[in-house]
């Protein structure tokens, strides 16, 4: 039998990023902008064209419809989360944990738990009779003293900011003054 040489039966390999000689010195040419590569890219494309087959030419193509598929998905979905996420950024919500002894405070994508300590002493401050101004400055003192990361992620940074009233309806709702029961 005779040994067969595949290697020049195939189409030529893309031989990589060029290996300098350990002696020569190497330029780097300046980064393109992601314009100038792309049109580099289409341009090879363009220039491999010619040599390809039709069973080439459908791959190519059925490949290029399939990422574009994806691409439309993915700008869809970013669409989509980014703009719920600007809904929900605005929109507080607050739960108690199934222990009981546990609360947790939801905007968007963050959630802050806080014990029933904590909630107890934020309420006592929301059910305050002051006006909401007042109260929504008593409530930035607070988490400022106990809670600071709590104000970083729920973006409050500083007592005029405008999640604390929306904190405060938050928690006048959920928690409202019960009258005491009558024996």
């Amino acid at each position: 039998m005779s040994k067969v040489d595949f290697q020049n039966d195939v189409l030529p390999r893309n031989p990589g990023p060029r290996q300098e000689g350990s002696g020569a010195r190497k330029t780097q040419s300046p980064p393109l902008s992601p314009k100038e590569s792309v049109n580099r890219l289409i341009n090879e494309i363009d220039s491999l064209l010619p040599d390809l087959d039709e069973e080439g030419l459908i791959l190519l193509l059925e490949q290029a419809r399939a990422r574009r598929l994806v691409l439309e998905e993915a700008r869809t979905i970013c669409r989509s989360s980014s703009a719920s996420a600007q809904e929900s950024e605005t929109e507080l919500k607050i739960g108690r944990c199934d222990d009981g002894s546990t609360y947790y405070v939801v905007a968007g994508a963050t959630w802050k738990l806080f014990s029933a300590d904590e909630i107890a002493a934020l309420v006592r401050i929301a059910r305050n009779e002051e006006a909401a101004d007042k109260a929504s400055q008593g409530l930035f003192f607070w988490l400022h003293q106990e809670r600071r990361d709590v104000l970083a992620d729920l973006h409050i940074p500083n007592s005029a900011s405008a999640r604390l009233p929306e904190l405060l309806e938050l928690l006048r709702s959920n928690f409202p003054v019960r009258s005491p029961r009558r024996p």
